[in-house]
C-alpha cells in the first residue's frame, strides 16, 4: 500500500524528465567520495595510496521502494551513490550493489554479471554508471535516451556522473570530457565550457542541465538552467558544484563554505556552515559534510505526491543516527532520502589492519589538505583503532 501511494513516475523519451540527482562526488581523482579519508606516504608520489578507509550505511527520509534499507552481508563498503529512489554502494572487493526502486523500465538493479570488479558508480534518476578498475565505463538501467549505451571509441575515463536522461565522464586521455544521451536543452554539448580554454577538473549531469568545475576554479552551468538561473557573478572559486533539478543548484567554495542559487526553499540554511570538505544535493534538499565529520542537511523535508504532500525528513537526521553522522565518511543526497557512511576500518599494503593515527588526507580535486604528519603504523588488530 505504502509503494502504491508513492509511486514513482515512469521515464520515456516522449516526456519531460522531472527530477534528477547526482553524485556530486565524482572527481577527476581515483577517489570517488570527496570527503573519503584517505592514509597516503607523505615521502612518496601523491598517488601512493597506504590505506582507504572502509566504512558501512546508514540512510534516513523516504523508504518507500526500500532505497534507504541496506541488504544484509554488503560487508565493508567503499563508496555510495544515491540515485533518485534507489542506492548503489560499491563493497571493499570491487563489487556493486543497487538496491530500492527496481522494474522493467528503470532495472537498476540489474547489475551486469561480467561487470568485474568497479572503483566508483555514479547513480542517476533511473540509470547507473560504474568505472573499473582499468577505467573501463558500463552502464545499465533505463535507455531512453541511449544514456546507459556507451558510445564506441569513448576510451577510458576518469570519472562519471549519472544524470537524468544523459551522463557525462571525464577522459584519461588529453584531459577531456564527454557527454552522451539526451540533448533536448542543449546539456550534452560542452561547447560552453571548453570554448572557456581551461580543462575540466570535474564535470556533473543534472536534470536537463550540466556543470562543470574548471581547473582554475570557475564554475559554470548550461542547459535548462531557467529555474535556478545563472551562475552568480561574484561566486568565486569553487571545489564542488550540484545541480540535480533545474530549480535550484549549490557549489562547495574554497573558503569551505556552500553557497546555492535557485529556489532558497531547498537549501535555505546552509550557507551558515563553515568548514565544509564535501556537500550532495537532493531534488528538495542539500547535505553538508565537515572536517569534523559531522552531518548537516537543510531543505524540505517534504516528498511532493501530487496531491498529497508526504513528510519523509530527508533534511533531518534521525536522533538515533546523529552520533553516528559525527563520524561521517561520506555523504550523498538522493531524490528524497539520505544516505552518509561511517567507518569500519583501514587496510593498509602491510596487509594487516592499519591504526587511524596516520598522515590523514582528504583529496578534493587535487587539493591535498595534511592534517596529521607521521606515516601509517600497522599492527595485527582486529579493527581499526580510531584516534
Amino acid at each position: 500500500e505504502q509503494n502504491r501511494a508513492h509511486k514513482a513516475p515512469t521515464p520515456s523519451a516522449s516526456n519531460d524528465p522531472a527530477h534528477h540527482i547526482i553524485n556530486i562526488y565524482t572527481s577527476v581523482l581515483l577517489v570517488h567520495v570527496v570527503g573519503q579519508h584517505v592514509f597516503m606516504n607523505t615521502h612518496a608520489h601523491a598517488r601512493s595510496l597506504l590505506a582507504v578507509r572502509l566504512g558501512r550505511v546508514s540512510c534516513f527520509g523516504d523508504n518507500a521502494f526500500r532505497q534507504g534499507s541496506p541488504p544484509a552481508g554488503l560487508g565493508d563498503l567503499a563508496s555510495i551513490s544515491t540515485g533518485g529512489y534507489f542506492t548503489c554502494v560499491t563493497t571493499a572487493n570491487g563489487s556493486v550493489a543497487c538496491f530500492g526502486l527496481n522494474n522493467t523500465n528503470t532495472n537498476v538493479n540489474g547489475v551486469p554479471r561480467d561487470l568485474g570488479p568497479v572503483r566508483l558508480v555514479a547513480a542517476g534518476t533511473w540509470h547507473v554508471c560504474a568505472l573499473t578498475v582499468i577505467d573501463a565505463l558500463r552502464c545499465w538501467g533505463n535507455n531512453a535516451f541511449t544514456q546507459s549505451t556507451v558510445p564506441r571509441g569513448l576510451g577510458l575515463a576518469v570519472a562519471v556522473t549519472a544524470g537524468w536522461g544523459h551522463t557525462c565522464v571525464l577522459l584519461a586521455a588529453g584531459g577531456g570530457a564527454r557527454c552522451f544521451g539526451s540533448n533536448k536543452y542543449n546539456e550534452s554539448n560542452l561547447d560552453p565550457v571548453t570554448s572557456l580554454g581551461v580543462p575540466i577538473a570535474s564535470i556533473v549531469a543534472g536534470d536537463n542541465q550540466t556543470c562543470a568545475v574548471t581547473t582554475n576554479g570557475s564554475a559554470i552551468c548550461w542547459g535548462q538552467t531557467d529555474g535556478s538561473g545563472p551562475v552568480p557573478s561574484e561566486l568565486g572559486p569553487v571545489l564542488q558544484v550540484g545541480t540535480p533539478r533545474t530549480s535550484h543548484t549549490c557549489a562547495l567554495t574554497t573558503s569551505g563554505t556552500v553557497r546555492c542559487w535557485g529556489e532558497r526553499a531547498f537549501y535555505n540554511g546552509v550557507e551558515a556552515v563553515s568548514s565544509v570538505v564535501a556537500i550532495s544535493v537532493g531534488f528538495a534538499h542539500v547535505c553538508g559534510l565537515t572536517r569534523s565529520g559531522s552531518l548537516h542537511c537543510f531543505g524540505s523535508n517534504i516528498k511532493p505526491a501530487f496531491p498529497i504532500m508526504y513528510f519523509v525528513n530527508q533534511a533531518t537526521v534521525p536522533l538515533e543516527l546523529r552520533a553516528l553522522s559525527g563520524m561521517a565518511l561520506a555523504i550523498s543526497a538522493g531524490g528524497y532520502h539520505t544516505c552518509f557512511m561511517q567507518p569500519t576500518r583501514e587496510y593498509g599494503t602491510c596487509g594487516k589492519m592499519c591504526e587511524c593515527h596516520c598522515c590523514l588526507v582528504y583529496i578534493m580535486f587535487f587539493l591535498y589538505i595534511i592534517v596529521a604528519g607521521t606515516e601509517p603504523v600497522c599492527a595485527a588488530a582486529s579493527a581499526c583503532i580510531l584516534r
